[in-house]
């Protein structure tokens, strides 16, 4: 299971909904796709990664979210 599958994004979806959850925390940023996903759910996104030349691979990628994604 991959955590940006149909599933699992339905199961996201329905515990933010059922928590009222606003924030996201991921560790392990990689470069960025889950937090690309998250960003379209929840109104600000937290995500780590240790490897600076892959943080600075997501925060490229993930500029356009401006504040709402901290890499």
């Amino acid at each position: 299971m991959s955590w940006t599958d149909a599933g699992a994004i339905g199961t996201i979806r329905k515990l933010k909904d059922l928590y009222n959850i606003k924030v996201c925390v991921e560790t392990g940023t990689w470069k960025g796709v889950n937090a690309e996903l998250y960003a379209s759910i929840f109104e600000k996104v937290f995500t780590v990664e240790i490897d600076f030349v892959i943080a600075e691979i997501a925060r490229k990628r993930l500029k356009r979210f401006g504040k709402r994604v901290e890499v």
